[in-house]
């Protein structure tokens, strides 16, 4: 044994001692928990005019996500990451099939969020409505774009002119 892998033992950030349900289950229930705080910070920020106190819920639950999206990363061997031939068909098809989910709620968050800053911006008579519709025709505009790609892939992929032969 090195000293690489006694360093690695040592460290109390060892991400593969949450390779387990309860553990697993637990980081992303406190990911989505950190998230969701500092989604209220943000709101709050947004709805006082004084920012300053929406920034610790901001920060700390982005700091506590940061660290449990590592470790739950970690912890798998950033699989989601690793290229098709290192990982096995039953893998694949798990993380095919939770792209295509996130692919899914990506689009319609996006959809829905432009949709309501261009109606924002446009509602709202105030020097900031350019800023929100720009905002949402840039979602918009994302949406558009982004979606139909797995389709347009697969017809480009699918309809060459040698298949036609």
């Amino acid at each position: 044994m090195n000293h690489i892998d006694t360093v690695r033992k040592q460290d109390p950030l060892n991400a593969k001692r949450f390779r387990n349900p309860r553990d697993t289950r637990r980081l992303v229930v406190v990911f989505f928990a950190g998230i969701a705080a500092a989604i209220a910070g943000t709101v709050v920020g947004l709805a006082s005019d004084t920012p300053w106190p929406s920034l610790t819920p901001l920060t700390a639950g982005m700091l506590i996500s940061m660290y449990c999206w590592s470790m739950l990363r970690g912890a798998h061997d950033n699989v989601d990451t690793a290229p098709d031939d290192q990982v096995d068909e039953y893998e694949h098809h798990v993380l095919d099939v939770w792209r295509r989910r996130a692919l899914k709620a990506y689009s319609a968050l996006t959809g829905i969020g432009g949709f309501v800053f261009m109606m924002l911006g446009a509602l709202r008579d105030s020097p900031s409505s350019t800023a929100l519709m720009a905002s949402g025709y840039f979602m918009m505009f994302t949406f558009l774009v982004v979606y139909p790609l797995p389709m347009v892939g697969y017809a480009i992929t699918f309809n060459r002119k040698e298949d036609n032969k």
